[in-house]
C-alpha cells in the first residue's frame, strides 16, 4: 500500500493552474474528451431524445432558475417533469426523480434552493421524506450549477472522491469541501465548471499512468484500496496493469478437445470474447495463466499457459491452429489466446476460491467469454490460502450512499450453511455501513458481542410456542395485577427511536428512554436518523413460529414506506398498553430460515412481500483436504447429486465438516450425520442414496459406501424352494468399515 500512497502524495494539493501549466498536453487531451459530454444544459436538452413539449418545459425551468422570478403554483407540473428526467442528461443520482409534488412542496423547495447558499440548511430544516434527505445534495447541486456555474459544480461522486484524495476532508461534508476547492481556483467566467471536471479527470490520468509504470502490477489489495478511494476507479481508468489471471468456462468436451490438440505439439490459438473493461488490463499482459472451469461440475480443474494475447485476427500466425474456446456470444470484444500448455490441477478448486476483478462474486460471472480474476498460480496449485492484508481501523460511515441494505431480510438455505454465522457479518455491515471486505473478519465475533452488550444487536429464536406477547407486548403479573410488559421487539424499537432524537441521553435507563420517546411521538417532535446509531433485530428460525400470530399489526408496519419519517408513515395503537407504536428507519430485521424444514413457498404471503430473501448455500471451498481426500470436492459432488435427485433446498452445508480434521473423524461424521440425513431426505430410497454417495457395490468388498447384500434364498427359505432372489426386493447396507478409497469414490 505504501507505493500507492507515495503516488497519491505526489499530487496532493495540486491546483488547476498547476495542472494546466505542468501537464498541458494531458489537460488539453482531457478537455477535448470531457467537452464531448459536458455541454451546456440547453445543448443537452436539444440532444435528448425527448418530445418538443418536454424540451420546452426544461427551457422554461432553466430560465426561472437563472432569473429573479420565483416559482409559483403554476410551475408544479414543470418542476415534476424536471426532477423526473434531469438525471438522464446530468447522470449523477437517479433518486432525484423521487422529488415530486405529491411528496413535498416543490415550489417552496426550488425557491429555497435558489436563495440558499448552503444545501445543509434546506436538507435539515425542509419538510421532506427522510429517505430523500441523503440524496438532496444532488438536486441542489444541479439547480445551483444551472443558476451560478462559477460558484457551484454538480456533486458528482467522482469529483468528490478526487477532491478528498488531493485536498483531504476539511468540513466533514464532501460537497462543501468540493465547493471550497472549486471556488479557490482561478475563474475565467466561461466554462469554469467544465475546466474543473477536466482537472479531476487529469488527476486520475496522472495517478493511473504512474500506477502502470510500477515495477510490478497492482495487487488485489491495492486495486481494492483504489476502488474505495476513487469512485468508479476501474471503469474510468483507460488502462490498468493488474496482477491477475484469466478464467474461462468450458464444457468437458471442449476441454478434452483442447487437451488432444495440445498433445499433438505446438500452440493452439483460442478465439474468445471478453468485456471491453477487461481490455484495459489484457493489453498490459504478455504471458498469463488461464484457469479453466468445467461448466457442469463448477470446478476449476485445469490451468493453461498463455504465451501471448492477440487483439486482431490478422496478427495471429497463419499456420497456427485456431479453435473456438467458447460458442460465439453477441457481446464483447474478440481476442485470441496463444495456449502452449494445459496442466491438470492436482486438486480441484471451487469457483469461490478465486476473486473476480470486476464483480463481487464468481457466481455472478456469465458462463461464457473470458474473465479476469485475482488468483495466484502457485497458490491455486499448492492449495495454500491467500492471505488478505489486515484492514484499517473500522468506523461507521453513514455518508456512504453507495450501500443499501434491505430493512427486512431473510437468509435462507439448507442446514449447516452458516446462516447464523453470516447474520453476524451482515449485522456489522449494517451497523458500520460498510461491506464485509472492509470489516476485520478476524474480529467479527468479538465485535458482534460488543454490539450485543450495547444493545444494538438483539437475538431471538422463534419456535411453535412463541407468541405476540413475547415479541411485541403482553400482560404479565407483577405480583398484584396483570400489567402490560414490552416484548423484545418493542424494546429495541424504543431504543432505536431514542437514538433518532436530538441529543439522545444514553445515561437514561430503559424506562427513561421510553418515556422520552413516547412524549416525542405524542408531541410530533422531529426525529433525525441520518447519523443515528443503527439497530439490528435477529430472528433465528423465523419460519418455525406462527408468523401472522407473532407479528400482529407489525406486518403492516414492516414496509419501508410505513416507517417513521417516510411518505406513508403509519402509527398504530397497541392493544394491551394503548401506546403509540411505529417502526423507525434505523431498525433492521434479519431472519434465518432452514429450507429443509419448510419451503419458503409456504411462508405467509404477506411476510414474503415485506422481506428480501437471500440464499445462503454450502461453501465447500471453506473446507481443507484431509490426507488424500479432496474434502471440498467430496461435499460439492454430493450436493450436485442431491440437487438433481431431490432439491437444492436439501443440500448439505459445509458446517457439518468444518471441524473434521482426520480421516477417522470424517468417517464418523459420514456414518452419524450425513448418511442419516440422506436417509431422512430420500425416505430410505437406497438406490438414490447410493447414487449420491458414488454408486452401489455388489458386495461389501467393493469400493462403495453402500452395497447390495446378496441374500441366500435357499438357505433362508428352505421349505419354499419355489422362490428365487428376483422374487425379493434388493437389500442394501451401509458399509461398517468405510475406507479412504470408499470416500474418494464419491467424487472420482
Amino acid at each position: 500500500m505504501e507505493r500507492i500512497q507515495q503516488i497519491i502524495n505526489t499530487y496532493k494539493g495540486l491546483t488547476l493552474e498547476q495542472v494546466m501549466t505542468n501537464y498541458k498536453e494531458v489537460f488539453d487531451a482531457q478537455y477535448t474528451e470531457t467537452n464531448r459530454w459536458h455541454k451546456s444544459y440547453e445543448q443537452r436538452v436539444s440532444d435528448a431524445n425527448w418530445d418538443d413539449e418536454r424540451k420546452e418545459t426544461f427551457i422554461r425551468v432553466f430560465q426561472k432558475i437563472r432569473g429573479d422570478e420565483k416559482f409559483t403554483g403554476e410551475d408544479v407540473g414543470d418542476l415534476d417533469t424536471f426532477t423526473g428526467a434531469i438525471d438522464t442528461i446530468v447522470m449523477t443520482n437517479n433518486m432525484i426523480n423521487n422529488f415530486k409534488s405529491n411528496k413535498l412542496d416543490m415550489v417552496a423547495l426550488f425557491n429555497e434552493i435558489k436563495a440558499e447558499g448552503d444545501y445543509r440548511t434546506i436538507r435539515d430544516d425542509f419538510d421532506m421524506p427522510e429517505k430523500l434527505r441523503g440524496h438532496f445534495v444532488h438536486l441542489y447541486s444541479i439547480v445551483k450549477n444551472i443558476q451560478d456555474p462559477s460558484n457551484y459544480v454538480v456533486a458528482y461522486k467522482f469529483e468528490r472522491s478526487i477532491n478528498q484524495l488531493i485536498f483531504g476532508k476539511r468540513s466533514g461534508d464532501a460537497y462543501i469541501d468540493l465547493l471550497e476547492t472549486y471556488r479557490s481556483f482561478d475563474k475565467v467566467g466561461e466554462k469554469d465548471d467544465l475546466r474543473f471536471y477536466v482537472y479531476t479527470g487529469v488527476i486520475l490520468k496522472l495517478i493511473v499512468n504512474d500506477l502502470n509504470e510500477l515495477n510490478t502490477p497492482l495487487k488485489q489489495a491495492e486495486f481494492k484500496k483504489l476502488n474505495k478511494l476513487i469512485f468508479q476507479f476501474a471503469s474510468r481508468s483507460k488502462s490498468l496493469n493488474l496482477n491477475c489471471s484469466l478464467l474461462s468456462f468450458q464444457s468437458s468436451v471442449s476441454i478434452s478437445s483442447l487437451e488432444t490438440k495440445l498433445g499433438q505439439g505446438g500452440s493452439v490459438f483460442g478465439r474468445v470474447r471478453t468485456d471491453a473493461i477487461n481490455l484495459k488490463t489484457l493489453r498490459h499482459m504478455d504471458q498469463a495463466s488461464l484457469f479453466i472451469c468445467d461448466q457442469s461440475k463448477k470446478e476449476i480443474e485445469w490451468i493453461g499457459d498463455i504465451e501471448r494475447i492477440y487483439f486482431r485476427e490478422d496478427e495471429v500466425p497463419l499456420n497456427g491452429e485456431k479453435i473456438e474456446l467458447q460458442a460465439s456470444v453477441s457481446k464483447g470484444e474478440t481476442i485470441w489466446l496463444e495456449i502452449s500448455k494445459l496442466t491438470k490441477l492436482p486438486q480441484r478448486r471451487m469457483l469461490d476460491q478465486v476473486k473476480p476483478v470486476h464483480e463481487t462474486k464468481t457466481s455472478k460471472l456469465p458462463q461464457h467469454g473470458l474473465h479476469l480474476i485475482f488468483a495466484d498460480r502457485h497458490t491455486i496449485q499448492s492449495g495454500e490460502k491467500q492471505i488478505d492484508p489486515a484492514p484499517e481501523k473500522v468506523v461507521p460511515d453513514y455518508e456512504n450512499d453507495e450501500l443499501s441494505f434491505n430493512l427486512n431480510t431473510i437468509l435462507f438455505g439448507p442446514p449447516g450453511t452458516g446462516k447464523t454465522y453470516q447474520v453476524s457479518t451482515r449485522s456489522l455491515e449494517i451497523l458500520y455501513n460498510k461491506t464485509a471486505d472492509e470489516l476485520d473478519s478476524t474480529k467479527v465475533k468479538e465485535t458482534y458481542k460488543q454490539f450485543q452488550q450495547k444493545g444494538q444487536i438483539r437475538f431471538v429464536t422463534f419456535h411453535q410456542s412463541y407468541a405476540y406477547e413475547d415479541f411485541i407486548e403482553g400482560l404479565r403479573s407483577d405480583g398484584k395485577a396483570f400489567v402490560p410488559k414490552d416484548g423484545v421487539l418493542k424494546q429495541i424499537v424504543i431504543d432505536a427511536l431514542h437514538a433518532g432524537l436530538p441529543k439522545p441521553l444514553n445515561q437514561l435507563d430503559y424506562d427513561g428512554r421510553k418515556e422520552r420517546v413516547m412524549k416525542a411521538l405524542e408531541t410530533n417532535e422531529r426525529f433525525d436518523f441520518r447519523q443515528a446509531d443503527r439497530f439490528v433485530m435477529i430472528i433465528d428460525e423465523i419460519n418455525r413460529a406462527n408468523i401472522s400470530k407473532v407479528f400482529g399489526e407489525l406486518i403492516t408496519l414492516l414496509e419501508e414506506d410505513k416507517r417513521l419519517n417516510t411518505e406513508n408513515e403509519t402509527r398504530v395503537k397497541l392493544p394491551y398498553s394503548g401506546e403509540t407504536f411505529v417502526l423507525p428507519p434505523n431498525l433492521y430485521l434479519i431472519g434465518t430460515m432452514n429450507t429443509a424444514d419448510r419451503s419458503i413457498a409456504l411462508l405467509d404471503t404477506a411476510l414474503r412481500r415485506r422481506f428480501g430473501f437471500e440464499e445462503v448455500g454450502p461453501q465447500p471451498s471453506l473446507l481443507e483436504p484431509i490426507d488424500d481426500i479432496d474434502l471440498p470436492t467430496l461435499l460439492h459432488r454430493i450436493n450436485q447429486r442431491i440437487e438433481v435427485l431431490y432439491s437444492r433446498d436439501h443440500t448439505i452445508g459445509h458446517a457439518y465438516l468444518m471441524n473434521v480434521s482426520t480421516v477417522e473423524e470424517l468417517i464418523v461424521t459420514m456414518q452419524n450425520k450425513i448418511i442419516p440425513l440422506l436417509k431422512e431426505y430420500f425416505y430410505d430410497d437406497w438406490e438414490k442414496i447410493g447414487l449420491v454417495l458414488g454408486g452401489i457395490g455388489n458386495n461389501e468388498s467393493d469400493a462403495y459406501i453402500v452395497y447390495q447384500e446378496q441374500v441366500d434364498v435357499q438357505a433362508l427359505f428352505k421349505r419354499a424352494s419355489t422362490y428365487t432372489p428376483v422374487d425379493f426386493p434388493p437389500k442394501y447396507r451401509v458399509k461398517e468399515n468405510i475406507t479412504v478409497e470408499d470416500l474418494k469414490g464419491i467424487y472420482e
